[in-house]
């Protein structure tokens, strides 16, 4: 938290942080938080513990919480290529489709 008000007042200091010029488009769910933005670091240490809340538990996201794991994309083995040389070109789309329908009317043609 302190470290975080040392950041944004540093920024002020470089003028690359505003807090005049800038609207928080995501305020944080912690006040300790919005104070030092508002502020623009310029917050003692008192008035930030006075807010601070260790268990957070009024935050919407608190710290402890991760979020849902995301699927992994099925990938099946028919759109995976080889790996080629180096140098070596992949054969295109269109080579593969006439090189399968040549092998399958050589086939049919052994079969009659």
């Amino acid at each position: 938290m302190l470290f975080l008000r040392e950041i944004y007042a540093e920024a002020r200091r470089r003028n690359l942080f505003d807090p005049g010029l800038v609207n928080d488009e995501l305020p944080s769910c912690r006040p300790w938080e919005n104070l030092i933005y508002q502020t623009g670091g310029d917050v003692d240490a008192e008035s930030l513990l006075n807010l601070f809340e260790p268990d957070a538990s009024t935050c919407a996201t608190p710290r402890n919480a991760s979020p849902a794991p995301r699927p992994r994309e099925q990938v099946g083995a028919e759109t995976r290529m080889p790996p080629t040389k180096c140098g070596e070109q992949r054969p295109s789309a269109a080579s593969k489709a006439s090189a399968s329908t040549d092998a399958t009317d050589a086939t049919d043609g052994a079969e009659r």
